[in-house]
């Protein structure tokens, strides 16, 4: 072989086989037995969610490969973290177990967790910024502050309120618990466990929503509606 053309073939090879050492992956992977200095692939995975979330590119997804704790993360990009089929947790002692302060088109969903505050942990998830939020089967438990702080709501709530005189934070609790109060009562749930809503609720100052409407008027009424739209519709085709 022509020497040097078994140079250029060497050189070639050698390119190809390093990568930079800020290339980002669209799906990485965490364990318990990981290293935050690993690419995070599934046969090198990392050892927590921050070290992750650096190496995955915008609208990529973080996965877990087995049970573990993988530590608080702030987002600030399109994201997806899952941990279905295994125990994945974030144990969150004197912290918030996940911030999110994203890009105003970023959607971010966090799927199969359990956060976990151990007594003493601030928030489960506080929402700061970004286009959406999902929580699809997201435990949060043993916080002293709310299970999820939105706070990019309350400049909403605040110039809503100031035009009708409401205080922002009892609009939003108005809004929220007149449907989750009333649907609570009607699945059972309220008396459950010995009345273990109740007293909590009760203890709150929540109970003044309970024999409020539930979603199902909501849905009544949007059904009624579609039946209008559908009965003008027609009747404008005949």
């Amino acid at each position: 072989m022509n020497k040097g053309i078994a140079i250029l073939i060497a050189a070639a090879g050698f390119g190809l086989s390093v990568l930079p050492a800020n290339a980002q992956a669209t799906r990485t992977w965490v364990s318990g037995v990981g290293s935050d200095a690993n690419p995070c692939s599934r046969t090198a995975p990392c050892q927590t969610f921050a070290g992750a979330i650096s190496k995955t590119t915008a609208g990529g997804e973080i996965d877990c490969l087995d049970p573990g704790g993988f530590g608080a993360v702030t987002i600030t990009k399109s994201m997806t973290i899952d941990c279905g089929g295994v125990t994945g947790g974030i144990l969150s002692s004197i912290t918030n177990g996940v911030i999110v302060n994203a890009g105003v088109n970023d959607r971010i969903v966090l799927r199969n967790l359990n956060i976990n505050g151990v007594g003493n942990g601030l928030t489960g998830v506080r929402f700061l910024a970004g286009l959406h939020l999902t929580l699809d089967n997201v435990r949060i438990q043993g916080t002293t502050g709310l299970g999820v702080d939105v706070n990019k709501v309350f400049p909403y709530l605040m110039e809503a309120a100031g035009s009708i005189r409401l205080d922002p934070a009892a609009n939003f609790q108005r809004a929220f618990f007149s449907k989750l109060v009333p649907n609570t009562r009607k699945l059972g749930l309220l008396d459950a466990n010995d009345g273990y809503l109740r007293r909590l609720w009760g203890d709150a100052g929540l109970l003044k929503y309970e024999f409020d409407d539930d979603t199902a008027s909501d849905y009544e009424a949007y059904d009624a509606v579609a039946s209008d739209r559908a009965a003008a519709a027609g009747a404008a085709a005949g």
